[in-house]
């Protein structure tokens, strides 16, 4: 078929941070990053880089290299396009120092003689922040018209590898590796988010994504198959680090990020798993607590709380926590929401559990509560849900299944689609223009169906449901 045509995206404006100093109250870790050489672009978004990045710009690239102005034009846009990704593997084709000594959980790396320092700020786990400089293949700054000071810029790339400090372990989130095929899917979920809130009208935006790079080297995961590697890289931000590692109850923070959650499930998605959802169970005649698939345990003050907090009458109880993760623009005044990491996204037909913001110094975390029967309870609007029968967990989408991902747990059809994109490439049966086809097709089917919005105020961001 075709290639769909999208709207372009609607990206977030800013702030595009351009220089290390911007990290001076973050503690942080300096680490060493070797090239790799075997690393290319799976998919990039041009114009987000030209616009975060002014000497890549079309006109930067042709006066560097004038024979470029006589192809036509299509020619000579692919020709820019190759002139970017070959400064995205030079300026980003990294890999942690650490990472690449081993091959316990992942396949030999090979690397060239080139290192540079990388930071990796606190909480940071399988991310690094690169400073970068414009590449080899473009003239010097000077001669661009740039100031060395306006050049580089600022990366974060995640799926780079292991901290020094870190063992060495073959599960998935701890290996300091990010999966293509996962990669592809937090894309996915990137770009389908931005839509969603730019459709709603909400001022919130994801943190967006720059390029999806294949590493050339695979994971070796629990099962004990080898799983094509990618490096995510995504405009570089800051996180807030709270006092005592969560929001405060009752601020501002809590309240839009339960907008945006209320948002996001008119249109079937949410942020909620296994991962945040808190438990009340009696097993045994015994009440026990669950946050994710950790028990916690309580005095029994506090037990009397939380009973009465979440109306438990003997049957379980499970309220699905909000997981929506922020930069550090969400506590400005006024707040600029911006939301990063989407792994933990899912389209669901409808929504059953109590919802539950996540918040500090109460037991397990309990905040606000918002209840099936509470008018703020928000089901998938028949105009605008996403569809489940392409974006949900039905086995299989397009022909794509379990069979051939190499992945044992089950997956829903953005990651099926994903990891079989993913397996497609490493073995070359792809090229990077089919991928991005495939992952625009998959978009396409999600907001097709949505009604024309009408225009909204960009006010405070939280706006009637």
């Amino acid at each position: 078929m075709p290639p769909v045509a999208l709207k372009p995206l609607p990206f977030a404006e800013g702030p595009v941070l351009r220089h290390m100093g911007v990290f001076e109250h973050i503690p942080k870790d300096n680490d060493r990053v070797v090239k790799l050489e075997t690393a290319r672009v799976v998919t990039a978004d041009y114009r987000l880089l030209q616009h975060d990045f002014p000497f890549l710009r079309d006109e930067n690239i042709l006066r560097a290299h004038p024979r470029l102005t006589g192809l036509e034009a299509p020619a000579r846009r692919e020709a820019v396009h190759r002139f970017i990704d070959r400064w995205l593997v030079a300026n980003a084709g990294f890999m942690s120092a650490y990472q690449v000594k081993q091959s316990k959980i992942n396949t030999p790396v090979t690397t060239g003689k080139e290192t540079m320092r990388a930071w990796r700020p606190f909480n940071y786990g399988r991310s690094l922040v690169l400073s970068l400089g414009v590449s080899r293949e473009l003239p010097s700054v000077v001669e661009l018209g740039f100031h060395p000071a306006d050049a580089g810029g600022l990366l974060d790339v995640k799926g780079i590898g292991l901290a020094p400090s870190k063992g060495y372990n073959p599960s998935a989130h701890a290996n300091g590796l990010l999966m293509l095929g996962e990669a592809l899917r937090e894309l996915l979920y990137c770009e389908l988010i931005t839509r969603v809130l730019a459709h709603a009208g909400h001022i919130a935006r994801p943190v967006p994504i720059y390029a999806v790079l294949h590493t050339g080297f695979d994971a070796i995961i629990q099962n004990g198959n080898q799983i094509p590697t990618a490096l995510l890289l995504r405009r570089a931000h800051l996180r807030p680090i709270y006092q005592w590692g969560l929001k405060d109850p009752g601020s501002l923070t809590e309240t839009m990020e339960m907008d945006i959650e209320r948002i996001l499930r008119r249109y079937g998605i949410t942020s909620t798993g296994s991962d945040t959802y808190v438990q009340i169970r009696a097993v045994d005649g015994v009440v026990r607590y669950y946050y994710g698939e950790g028990e916690m345990t309580f005095s029994r003050e506090l037990q009397e709380w939380i009973l009465e907090m979440t109306r438990f009458n003997g049957s379980n109880r499970l309220f699905e926590g909000v997981n929506l993760q922020f930069t550090e623009d969400i506590k400005r005044n006024p707040p600029r929401p911006r939301i990063v990491d989407f792994g933990s996204y899912w389209v669901k037909e409808g929504f059953h559990e109590p919802l539950l913001s996540l918040v500090a110094c109460r037991p397990l975390r309990l905040g606000r509560i918002i209840w099936p029967d509470d008018p703020e309870f928000v089901q998938p609007d028949p105009q605008l849900r996403v569809p489940y029968e392409v974006w949900g967990w039905t086995e299989g989408v397009w022909g794509y299944g379990r069979q051939g991902t190499g992945i044992a747990y089950p997956m829903d059809n953005p990651g099926l689609l994903a990891h079989h994109l993913a397996m497609a490439f490493r073995r070359g049966e792809m090229t990077s223009a089919e991928v991005r086809a495939k992952l625009d097709e998959m978009i396409h089917v999600a907001v097709a169906g949505w009604p024309e919005k009408k225009p909204a105020s960009r006010s405070t961001g939280t706006r009637a449901l």
